[in-house]
């Protein structure tokens, strides 16, 4: 696979310098949310998996007036969810354009598969922002934590291999 000269490594600074804003906004929020209680956090709400636990979080943060922020977060997440899949596919996909053998290949598989964060992380919020929205209940429980395993895996192993990559280019 060939990448023109110089668009893709363009975009691909315009991507990380996105991710870099977004997640310290998100950051900044979602430590306000743990910070409302044990185990509150986002990340938590994500994997809730039922109803109960859900209901939980969303009540410690109902009591601490941090709802909104909540749904501003995940509203957020949105802009978020186009610019890091699409940032770590062209990584891996630039990493494998200047190797070869397996580890090229793999790094092109990895570019594609880590795009289906995109619509994990768009159900996912939908399922959070609803149950916000009308209450806690199961199926969105676990449909939110379902697409955030399956977000957290295949962006997990993309950040694996552009950590494993970039020295490896660098040194070859």
């Amino acid at each position: 696979m060939s990448l023109p000269q110089y668009g893709p490594h363009a975009l691909l600074i315009l991507l990380i310098a996105a991710n870099i804003i977004l997640m310290k906004v998100l950051n900044a929020m979602t430590s306000r949310l743990k910070a409302s209680g044990e185990k509150c956090g986002m990340v938590h709400f994500e994997l809730a998996g039922n109803a109960e636990k859900a209901e939980r979080i969303m009540e410690v943060w109902r009591k601490a007036g941090l709802e909104q922020t909540a749904r501003i977060s995940l509203w957020l997440d949105f802009a978020f969810l186009l610019a890091y899949p699409l940032g770590l596919a062209l990584s891996c996909w630039a990493l494998a354009n200047g190797g070869s053998g397996w580890f090229a290949q793999a790094g092109v598989c990895i570019g594609f598969s880590v795009l289906a964060c995109t619509p994990m992380d768009a159900a996912e919020n939908m399922a959070l922002l609803g149950m916000l929205d009308k209450g806690a209940n199961d199926a969105a429980a676990r449909l939110a934590a379902i697409c955030a395993t399956i977000k957290f895996f295949l962006a997990g192993v993309a950040v694996l291999y552009v950590f494993i990559g970039l020295p490896l280019s660098l040194f070859s």
